[in-house]
């Protein structure tokens, strides 16, 4: 089973996620034109599974990584993208993703943007 990560795209990560939460300070326009074209070709062939980044997205969430926030798990892959595929989070453990809340509320937080399943390796 294919899986394409990390949405929405790490191509201007400014940190490690492993070690930090970074934040990828990019408008919705290179959003649109440069990152989302080649989910949307997966999407489009039939990937299986959609994995989200722990990255902030500052032009579509403002405040939650992708991980946890509606507008990218809901409003922009469900909706937007009609992705009917799985969507999954990388590991709950990565430091850059635990600089934000506990394991429990990351946990929450995922269900609550819309993430069905976790995987956490």
């Amino acid at each position: 089973m294919a899986v394409a990560k990390h949405f929405p795209g790490l191509g201007r990560v400014d940190r490690d996620p492993h070690f930090h939460l970074p934040q990828i300070l990019v408008d919705k326009r290179e959003i649109e034109e440069v990152n989302l074209p080649p989910f949307r070709k997966a999407i489009e062939e039939g990937v299986s599974a959609l994995m989200t980044s722990h990255a902030i997205y500052p032009a579509i969430d403002n405040d939650r990584p992708a991980t946890m926030s509606r507008d990218v798990l809901t409003h922009l892959i469900r909706d937007e993208m009609a992705f009917k595929g799985l969507i999954i989070t990388d590991d709950l453990e990565m430091a850059g993703d635990s600089q934000t809340v506990g394991c429990r509320e990351r946990g929450i937080g995922r269900f609550r943007g819309g993430c069905r399943y976790i995987i956490d390796m």
